[in-house]
């Protein structure tokens, strides 16, 4: 039992990266009013954990591209502290796989995270207004994306070229998807549009590269309510739309926004069913004869 004991510890100690925690030393930082920011790093990290506070100091921002171009990032924990991902911060951290973005953090900049080729998971806090132009583009190996209920807008280009997207869940809440947005996103062949939307840009959705410089996607369908800016966009561009109608009779599965449509739908019928019963119950019957 002993040699048993030695040995999971020792194998604990190998399976944990001896670099997984930045040191103060290790940090390209400065501090501002009682607030620490990183703004690059010395050496080639594979795993990295950015601390909570620096010199007492909470840790609220990656700067303008301070890991711009870490080759050899492959992962990254974030502290609960953090506030903002400046522009360009992990540009072409093309080694990067996965991405846990803290709820703390309510702005994202231009091109956070263009070029990362391997990141494969991404946590979109729920405090996020807005994805920037060009926050995730080509990341090719992104394959599920959920936008939070309080994105408004998602900005042009911002998932151009993430050619292995294959479902978007977008939130109740969206106004506008920007410029060629979703460009380049081959292998997303359906996307649910909320009725909040009333802007879809120039070759948001649904479009990819041609001789003429564009086209739409060849099996590319559009869902949402009819006479909606989706119904409109689809229209216009010559793409399949499929109205809500179908979507909650085939699609609740796909979005889970549309679980409170087809509950509300139930409800409904239950009530109508009730109402019905009960008028039955209460209708003059017909006295039977005596015999």
């Amino acid at each position: 039992m002993k040699y048993f004991l030695i040995l999971f510890t020792a194998l604990i100690w190998l399976a944990v990266p001896l670099d997984c925690r930045a040191s103060e030393d290790e940090l390209v930082y400065s501090i501002i009013n009682g607030r620490a920011a990183i703004t690059g790093f010395r050496g080639e990290p594979e795993f990295l954990e950015i601390p909570q506070t620096i010199e007492n100091c909470n840790v609220t921002e990656i700067k303008l591209g301070a890991f711009y171009g870490c080759s050899s990032l492959r992962r990254i924990i974030l502290p609960p502290t953090l506030e903002k991902i400046g522009e360009n911060s992990f540009y072409a951290c093309y080694s990067l796989e996965e991405a846990v973005i803290p709820d703390s953090v309510v702005k994202l900049g231009n091109g956070c995270f263009c070029g990362c080729t391997s990141l494969s998971s991404v946590t979109i806090p729920l405090g996020i207004s807005e994805i920037p132009v060009s926050c995730f583009r080509a990341c090719v190996k992104l394959e599920t994306v959920n936008i939070p209920s309080n994105v408004r807008k998602i900005g042009a280009y911002a998932f151009s070229g993430c050619t292995g997207l294959k479902k978007v869940t977008l939130g109740e809440e969206l106004k506008e998807i920007g410029e060629r947005a979703f460009f380049m996103c081959s292998q997303l062949e359906r996307l649910y549009v909320p009725s909040s939307l009333t802007v879809l840009d120039k070759e948001a959705v649904g479009y990819g590269p041609s001789n003429q410089g564009a086209a739409p996607i060849t099996g590319f369908e559009l869902s949402g309510r009819k006479s909606s800016a989706a119904a409109r966009y689809a229209e216009e561009c010559g793409i399949k739309f499929i109205p809500n109608n179908d979507i909650i009779r085939t699609a609740a599965s796909y979005h889970p926004s549309l679980h409170s449509e087809k509950v509300s739908e139930i409800c409904v019928s239950v009530i109508m069913l009730v109402f019905l019963v009960a008028a039955a119950a209460n209708a003059p019957r017909k006295k039977r004869c005596k015999k």
